[in-house]
C-alpha cells in the first residue's frame, strides 16, 4: 500500500536500514518491494481464519535473524488483530521494540460498535447511536426510534468490516417504523456480524486524521478532508479551528486509553448548529482506525523528522514535547495518477451521453484531473525511487484487472492507494 511505501522511504531517509515485508498475494507485484529504500524484501504467509501462528513465527524469525530494532506494522483492516497478537509475541520473545497498540485496544477501536461504546465511556461521543447485536434487539430499537426525535435519521453500519453492505443500506427514520422493522429484520446476525445504528448528519462534511501516539501522548498529527473512498489528500490548515478540535479530541482519547503506543486515525462528521451570530461547528466522531492511515503521505518533505518520532520508541524522546505537523505552508495535494486518468477518460466519454447537469459534472472531473496532474503530487513517485510507481500502474493493476476478468470477478470500486478491490 502507498502508506507502507511512504513508511519505508521515511525510515530510509531517517538513516535506518529498512527491511520490507508483505503478504505474497499478487505474484510479487507489490510495488513497495521494488523501492530503492529497501535492503531486503520478504514475502509473508497470510494468517488463516484458524491461526496466525505461521505468520507470527515467520516475522519472529526475521526479526531475530536480522537483529531488527523496531517493527512498524502497516496493517490493512483484515489483519489488525493479528498484528496486535504479533506485537505481543515480539515483545515476549525478542529485544525488538514495536510501534503497535495492544490487542484489547485494537479490538475496542477497530469494531465500530465497540468504538462508540468506548467513545461514550470517555465522554467524547456527540452522535446518537444504538447497538443491534441480534434479532431480539429489533423490537426495542424500533420502539426507541419511534419515541425519539421524529426528524432524526439513522444510518446502518456493520460493526466489523463488510464491503458487501458498505453504503448500500437505507436511512431509517421514526416517520416510518414499519420500514425500520422490516429493514432491521432482513439483516444477518452472528457472533462476527453485529450492527450499529448511527445518527445521520446531513452536512456531508467529513474529515480524517492520522496520529502517532507514544506512551499515550500525541507526537505527530495531521488531518484532511475525507470521503468514503478517499483518493485525494490535502492538508487541513493547522491554524483552522477544526484542525485544533480534532487534535484535542485525539489527545484526550489517547490519554483516556492509557500509555498506548501506535497509530491512531479517526473519522469525523461535522454538525453545524445555528446561533445568533451565525453557526458553530462541532465534531462528531464516527470511526477509528488503530493503524497507519494513507494520510501519512501529507508528511512528505518531513521524512527525517517523522522517522525521529518513530525512533523515540527505541531511543526515547530527545526533541521535547512539540507535536510534529506537516508543513502548513504547503498547498500541494496528493492524488493517484492511475485513478485520476481513468476518472478523466470516463468523464470525457460520459460528456457525450448525458444531460446538461451531468455534462457539467463531467467537465469538472476532467478539469480537476488536469489540475491535479499539473499542481499535485502522486505519492508513489519519487525521482530517486521511480520503480514502485511504474510497477503499481503498469504491472500490478493491469495484472489484477486481467485476473478479475478471467475469473469472472465483478467489482464496483477500486482504491488505488491501498490496492483494494471492492467486489460486488
Amino acid at each position: 500500500m502507498t502508506k507502507g511505501l511512504f513508511l519505508v522511504r521515511t525510515m530510509y531517509i531517517g538513516g535506518c536500514r529498512v527491511i520490507g515485508a508483505d503478504f505474497d498475494l499478487t505474484k510479487n507485484f507489490q510495488c513497495g518491494r521494488f523501492s530503492n529504500a529497501l535492503s531486503r524484501f520478504v514475502a509473508l504467509k497470510k494468517p488463516s481464519k484458524e491461526s496466525a501462528d505461521g505468520y507470527i513465527n515467520q516475522v519472529l524469525g526475521l526479526i531475530l535473524d536480522e537483529h531488527v530494532d523496531l517493527w512498524i506494522p502497516c496493517s490493512g483492516v483484515a489483519t489488525a488483530i493479528e498484528d496486535a497478537q504479533l506485537a505481543k509475541a515480539i515483545k515476549k520473545h525478542t529485544e525488538c521494540r514495536v510501534f503497535q497498540c495492544e490487542e484489547d485496544v485494537v479490538e475496542a477501536l477497530d469494531d465500530k460498535l465497540k468504538f462508540m461504546q468506548k467513545t461514550s465511556e470517555l465522554g467524547l461521543a456527540s452522535l446518537k447511536w444504538l447497538a443491534l447485536c441480534d434479532e431480539v434487539d429489533i423490537r426495542d430499537i424500533v420502539d426507541k426510534i419511534r419515541c425519539g426525535n421524529q426528524d432524526l435519521r439513522y444510518m446502518i453500519k456493520s460493526a466489523s468490516m463488510d464491503d458487501a453492505t458498505r453504503g448500500l443500506l437505507p436511512l431509517l427514520s421514526a416517520r416510518d417504523p414499519d420500514k425500520v422493522e422490516r429493514i432491521l429484520g432482513n439483516l444477518k446476525f452472528s457472533n462476527r456480524q453485529q450492527w450499529l445504528l448511527q445518527e445521520y448528519l446531513p452536512s456531508g462534511e467529513e474529515y480524517c486524521t492520522h496520529a502517532l501516539i507514544i506512551n499515550g501522548t500525541v507526537r505527530a498529527f495531521t488531518a484532511c478532508p475525507s470521503a468514503s473512498v478517499l483518493m485525494h489528500y490535502k492538508q487541513l490548515p493547522i491554524s483552522s479551528m477544526l484542525y485544533k478540535q480534532m487534535l484535542k479530541f485525539t489527545q484526550e482519547y489517547a490519554a483516556g486509553l492509557g500509555k498506548i503506543t501506535g497509530h491512531m486515525s479517526f473519522d469525523f462528521l461535522i454538525r453545524y448548529q445555528d446561533t445568533v451570530d451565525g453557526h458553530i461547528a462541532t465534531l462528531a466522531p464516527i470511526e477509528c482506525n488503530p493503524r497507519c492511515h494513507t494520510a501519512t503521505v501529507l508528511f512528505e518533505g518531513m521524512e527525517s523528522e517523522l522517522a525521529q518520532v518513530y525512533l523515540e520508541v527505541v531511543h526515547g524522546n530527545k526533541t521535547g514535547g512539540a507535536i510534529l505537523h506537516p508543513q502548513s505552508s504547503s498547498e500541494v495535494g496528493y492524488y493517484w495518477m492511475a485513478h485520476d486518468l481513468v476518472v478523466a477518460v470516463s468523464a470525457f466519454f460520459d460528456h457525450f451521453n448525458s444531460d446538461r447537469l451531468s455534462r457539467a459534472v463531467s467537465v469538472k472531473r476532467v478539469l480537476d484531473s488536469i489540475y491535479h496532474g499539473l499542481a499535485w503530487r502522486d505519492p508513489t513517485f519519487q525521482w530517486w525511487d521511480p520503480l514502485p510507481w511504474f510497477v503499481l500502474n503498469h504491472l500490478y493493476w493491469p495484472w489484477v484487472l486481467v485476473k478479475a476478468a478471467l475469473n469472472g470477478v465483478r467489482w464496483k470500486q477500486l482504491n488505488v492507494s491501498t490496492t483494494k478491490m471492492f467486489e460486488m
